[in-house]
């Protein structure tokens, strides 16, 4: 069961990031009607498919860990699911954009949330740098929540890759402490 859950658990960490970059950029354009030329419209990116990795046993000692790391990163599934099906079914106008990153931004709050109420032991300081790289990604998205219109939204929207890319090396970081296969 654990090896099932944790071979979800980079597509979890990494999705749920991702599907505010994927999700919201075709919905932070304007309608074409409203748009100027000027204005790229993007298509919603598929979702990374994760590559089988290496199994990797957690200590015993670390499992309990181990396994409320892959129940918390389910959770974050959940909420990737949820988010994807918003920014699947959003009209492409930045009001649609704005209210798929306020879900987007609901799911960090209960994964950094979920993250904060455990005690990591050894990994703690893994969970701490997790828990900021996260809380950085939530910053971003407040800011594609509040933005004021497209231009606004599409710079948040890019600085949210490289907060992404720190997210997922905080994810690998803890896996690996907690004996996890790490993420693709």
């Amino acid at each position: 069961m654990l090896s099932a859950m944790s071979r979800a658990t980079p597509l979890a960490v990494l999705s749920l990031a991702f599907v505010v970059l994927s999700g919201c950029s075709g919905a932070a354009t304007t309608p074409a009607s409203a748009a100027p030329s000027s204005e790229p419209t993007a298509a919603a990116s598929p979702l990374p498919t994760p590559t089988p990795s290496p199994l990797v046993s957690p200590t015993p000692d670390l499992s309990p860990l181990a396994s409320t790391y892959s129940a918390i990163a389910t959770g974050a599934t959940a909420a990737l699911h949820e988010c994807d099906r918003a920014a699947t079914a959003a009209d492409h106008t930045l009001a649609d954009a704005k209210a798929v990153a306020r879900s987007c931004r609901d799911g960090y709050l209960k994964y950094i949330a979920a993250l904060q109420a455990v005690a990591w032991g050894p990994a703690q300081p893994q969970a701490d740098a997790l828990i900021a790289a996260a809380d950085a990604c939530d910053a971003i998205v407040v800011t594609m929540v509040n933005a004021a219109d497209g231009a606004a939204f599409r710079a948040a929207y890019a600085r949210l890759t490289p907060a992404t890319d720190h997210l997922v090396a905080c994810a690998n970081a803890i896996r690996k402490v907690l004996g996890l296969p790490p993420g693709s």
